[in-house]
């Protein structure tokens, strides 16, 4: 019966139908759940009969849509669509519509489904001729402008009082009708005071007039009945005997991730095509466990009444209605990792429902409403920034102060874990109350007084306390509200986690000053270096054991990354292969990992539900389009910028250096990827000893600025450790002989007017270089307003990617060794393949983002896209770095003035030099390596000249020719001479002295041996500036000429063009 109608459906037209929406390519135009772009369509494998959203993970086929978006039951899915699809099915039993799985329901299940049912079709039959209560659909529809399909959404009901005779024809009795809550027995009131008063008859709990809505859950089932008075005499009522373990709309439970208070507020959402959940007035410790268990890991969303609020000396920490529920949800999800936002709309409104209707009443469409609310869950607030907008509307300043410490503000700053985001709470908090930042820092500082505590419990003179049981007092206040946490590790050592910070326990300047701080107590003096001892000891018994990293991990056996990017509640993010982005435990987790924070990383919230066409077009229009290069090196960018998160699963990390003149804007993009990274810009210069620092604990360092002039060995030598993924040695605290080796998990990016020069290879072949061109400016560019939409979109743009990541990345990342045989069959040896290790990663992540992001008018896959932008930035790599190599080579500029010298020499001895035969020279020449075609079967004549500042021997050899052959243009005859000499690796270096000397220069080469080594290397790019190395015929690959009295000789030959 199921595969018939399935079959006789098109899931599509029924899905555009009840939405109004439509196709926008493979994806429709947002999600009919969560509402996100780009995200949901139908699955090509089941013939496009089931349904899936990458968002929200929803999926399905038929059936289960209609269950969900029209808040139907299984019962009446199947009836709806065969329906649609033409199938006749048997009569149902009941000729009215149903709600709940009828086969399985207990008597009172079955009797709230009846009630809920009669309800309905009361409401329903009020347009029938003769009708008897008129007031349900001037309610419903014309006064409070909600849409049938809300109404039969919400199961919308009118009471009548005439449900119970109805319940007793259906085989119920009174007594059980009074037992569930359905019916009771009422007092008739005597005329006076004495008289007693008499049971009236059984009746409905329900009086006529009130609107019904039931509370359904996600089975089906009615749990409960609620009211609304249209009237507005009585408050809202529900059936007595019920605990609250439920939601207005129950069956969005952890579907919806808007939560309201009332029944109005829901059919407004629902009339716009928004699902949402209400609180049905104050929520309960009940519904709070129903919270934690359906958005463990997920987003809420707070949207409550705006109440008028009462005089604030009544309840100054929870204040009343609206706020008064956020608080109680926000505070009793505190240790949960629900991430919960608050959402604030302008304008008079008291409710949700009162600004819809609002908007509505403007004339806006509801597409335009529903964008608007879009904008608000966007812009909704964290619970302090709410708290912060809160004291802004207290009229006294007195009242905010007191307030502000009622509500324990203070103790929420101080539990934020980034000092960042401290230091914006802070200038926030005291502009809301209107006093000076010293003011608000000191009424922090003062929350946090463990001192008083030590003082209250030891009579006021720790000195004297006996000195375990003050580590015990100490230890307890850490452990029971301090939000700290003991750690110890593998080689024996002992850490405490306290507010964003990291302290090993022990004689150290970071503990002692801590202690101090919070103690008064010192290690030099007692019970100080006592009370440290037993701590260490405390901290060794009861300290969680974990594996001491930097702020990431990776799991190289299982291809896991382990990430610290702040986020709530001390959590840090696993990327497992094929897996979505999970949120655990830092150092409590199953695996025992504690990663360090950031100290530059702001607050990073991952969002489950984001969509990956808003975060990758925001990431294009932000980071993409924003960097004036050509394309292909803009997809290189967001590569490489990807695999700061992999940097672990392979052994190099190349470094990007970004060239421009000074007007083209090389520090902005710079810029923009440490607000993309960071939430903040860390781009500038520092000391080494602070460059290293910042490598240790943060993922990607910026080097602005960085000329070759200034290019010190100690700033090359530190470029060099982080591309090789190096441990650095340092001295252990405490210890004059141990050492301990720091880790550089960090990539970094550089920024130059010039690229590296020639005479630094180890550093130009591991910096993949960037080149801006302000051609590509984008017009109308305003940095400021830039970097504040990366700041409002950074938590958007880094969850697609770090799911992007852990999907499609981390599964294929055996595809590199496919990649690797590419690059050595394709390119060979090319400028950057000591960094091939890193290109291949960047490649497997570069396929994942073309699918995502594809190249203009390109058809092809993402492998033959991410093939062809590979070879482009091969061929430009290569291409400025034999431009670079030869304008900027030390060796090559110091011989080819050398040469220029000797040549104007010779010139200038005219007729005392001239040409004849010379036995180096005899036939056949050219020898060796030159390459030129031997013109001269007979030999060549030079000049020998033999300079007395340089004290050595050059020869000129006389014009020779070579036919250039084409087979496009006329054979080509050019004309040239050769300058060589014959030298070993002492003497030229004895010659460069002089030559620089002479040049008031130094000479780069610290020895001989140096400057041997420097000529085996630069032999590809001597060449290039048009040098050979003349070696024995017939001796390939030997690069010296020939070996005399023990000593090695060189035989130099530069090639002169002669345009006569």
């Amino acid at each position: 019966m199921f595969n018939t109608v399935k079959s006789n459906l098109d899931l599509l037209q029924v899905i555009t139908q009840e939405t109004g929406l439509v196709m926008k390519g493979k994806h429709l135009e947002e999600c009919p759940f969560c509402h996100n772009h780009g995200c949901f369509s139908l699955v090509p494998q089941s013939n496009n009969q089931d349904y899936k959203c990458f968002s929200c993970q929803e999926r399905g086929d038929v059936f289960i849509f209609l269950e969900k978006y029209l808040g139907l039951s299984k019962s009446d899915a199947l009836y709806d669509a065969a329906r649609r699809a033409g199938v006749t099915l048997p009569e149902k039993s009941e000729g009215k519509k149903t709600t709940g799985n009828i086969e399985t329901e207990s008597d009172q299940e079955r009797m709230y489904r009846l009630a809920a049912e009669f309800y309905h079709n009361a409401m329903l039959e009020e347009d029938l001729p003769g009708k008897k209560y008129p007031d349900a659909q001037e309610w419903f529809i014309r006064s409070r402008g909600h849409t049938p399909d809300t109404l039969q959404k919400m199961h919308a009901g009118w009471s009548t009082g005439k449900l119970l005779p109805y319940l007793l024809e259906q085989g119920f009795t009174v007594e059980d009708c009074i037992k569930y809550g359905i019916a009771t027995i009422r007092k008739k009131k005597g005329k006076a005071a004495e008289t007693p008063q008499e049971d009236l008859p059984p009746a409905d709990f329900f009086w006529p007039g009130l609107a019904i809505f039931p509370v359904i859950d996600s089975t089906g089932k009615v749990i409960t009945l609620t009211t609304k008075d249209p009237s507005k005499k009585f408050p809202d009522l529900q059936l007595k005997g019920i605990p609250k373990k439920w939601f207005l709309n129950n069956a969005a439970l952890g579907r919806s991730d808007i939560l309201c208070e009332g029944q109005n507020d829901i059919a407004s959402l629902l009339d716009i095509g928004i699902e949402a959940m209400g609180s049905c007035g104050a929520p309960g410790q009940e519904q709070l466990i129903l919270l934690k268990n359906h958005y463990s890991g997920k987003m809420l969303s707070l949207w409550f009444d705006k109440d008028a609020q009462q005089p604030w000396a009544t309840d100054k920490a929870n204040g009343n209605g609206g706020a008064s529920h956020i608080r109680f949800i926000y505070h009793g999800l505190a240790d949960s990792d629900v991430v919960v936002k608050i959402i604030v709309h302008p304008g008079e409104g008291k409710d949700p429902d009162d600004y819809i209707r609002a908007l509505l009443a403007a004339g806006k469409s509801p597409m335009e409403v529903k964008n608007s609310i879009r904008e608000l869950k966007r812009d909704a607030l964290d619970p302090l920034e709410w708290e912060t907008g809160q004291l802004a509307i207290i009229p006294d300043k007195r009242d905010r102060l007191e307030a502000f410490k009622a509500r324990k503000l203070a103790t929420m700053i101080n539990s934020l874990e980034s000092q960042a985001d401290q230091e914006i709470a802070v200038d926030a908090a005291a502009k809301a109350i209107g006093i000076s930042m010293k003011a608000m820092e000191d009424l922090i500082n003062s929350a946090v007084d463990l001192y008083s505590s030590l003082q209250e419990q030891f009579n006021g003179d720790l000195k004297k306390a006996d000195a375990h049981n003050l580590s015990q007092a100490i230890f307890r206040w850490f452990g029971n509200g301090a939000g700290a946490r003991f750690y110890k590790t593998g080689d024996d050592r002992v850490f405490l986690y306290y507010q964003r910070r990291q302290y090993e326990i022990g004689n150290n300047l970071t503990f002692n000053t801590l202690m101090f701080q919070l103690t008064r107590l010192a290690f030099v003096e007692k019970p100080g270096n006592i009370v440290w001892y037993f701590l260490q000891q405390l901290a060794n018994l009861y300290g969680d054991p974990v594996d001491m990293m930097s702020w990431m991990h990776t799991d190289r056996e299982k291809d896991i990354a382990y990430l610290n990017l702040n986020s709530d509640h001390n959590k840090i993010v696993r990327l497992a292969p094929g897996q979505e982005p999970e949120l655990i435990d830092n150092g409590t987790n199953e695996q025992g990992i504690l990663l360090t924070k950031s100290p530059q990383m702001r607050h990073f919230q991952y969002l489950p539900t984001a969509s990956e066409a808003d975060g990758f077009a925001a990431l294009k229009s932000l980071i993409m389009d924003t960097t004036p290069c050509e394309v292909h090196l803009r997809y290189f960018l967001v590569a490489w910028t990807a695999s700061i998160f992999l940097m672990n699963l392979q052994s190099d990390r190349g470094l990007v250096q970004i060239t421009a003149n000074s007007s083209v804007g090389k520090s902005k993009v710079a810029e923009r990827i440490s607000q993309l990274i960071y939430g903040a810009s860390y781009v500038g210069k520092g000391t080494g000893a602070a460059e290293t620092r910042v490598a240790t604990n943060n993922p990607l360092m910026f080097l602005d600025n960085v000329e070759n002039r200034n290019l010190t060995q100690g700033l090359v030598d530190f470029m060099l450790l982080l591309a090789n993924s190096s441990h650095k040695p340092k001295a252990k605290s405490g210890s004059d002989s141990e050492v301990i080796y720091q880790r550089l998990d960090s990539m970094a990016i550089i920024t130059s007017i010039e690229p590296f020069p020639g005479r630094l290879p180890e550093l130009v072949n591991r910096a993949f270089h960037i080149e801006l061109d302000g051609q590509f400016k984008q017009h109308g560019y305003m940095h400021d307003e830039v970097m504040r939409s990366i700041s409002k979109n950074r938590n958007l743009i880094l969850s697609v990617l770090l799911r992007m990541i852990a999907v499609d990345v981390l599964p294929n990342l055996s595809g590199r060794a496919d990649w690797s045989k590419f690059i050595q069959t394709q390119h060979g040896a090319h400028t950057k393949d000591r960094n091939n290790e890193h290109i291949c990663t960047m490649l497997i992540i570069l396929e994942a983002l073309l699918k995502r992001l594809p190249l203009k008018n390109d058809d092809r896959p993402a492998k033959e896209q991410a093939g062809a932008l590979m070879g482009w930035w091969i061929t430009y790599w290569n291409e400025r770095e034999k431009t670079t190599s030869v304008t900027s080579n030390t060796l090559l500029t110091m011989m080819d003035g050398l040469a220029k010298e000797i040549m104007t020499k010779i010139k200038g001895a005219g007729d005392n030099c001239s040409f004849s035969a010379h036995p180096e020279f005899k036939a056949p020449y050219p020898k060796g390596a030159i390459g030129e075609t031997a013109m001269n079967e007979q030999g060549v004549q030079v000049k020998v000249y033999f300079d007395n500042e340089y004290r050595q021997e050059f020869f000129l050899t006389n014009k020779m020719q070579e036919v250039v052959m084409d087979k496009d243009v006329e054979d080509i005859a050019r004309t040239f001479q050769r300058l060589e000499f014959i030298i070993t690796s002492a003497e030229l270096y004895t010659l460069f002295n002089r030559f620089c000397k002479g040049q008031g220069i130094r000479n780069s080469y610290e020895g001989a041996s140096a400057l041997a080594a420097r000529i085996r290397t630069d032999k590809d790019v001597m060449e290039m500036g048009g040098w050979t190395y003349i070696s024995p015929a017939g001796k390939k690959g030997h690069n010296q000429y020939r070996k005399s009295g023990g000593q090695w000789y060189w035989r130099f030959s530069k090639r002169f063009e002669v345009r006569d």
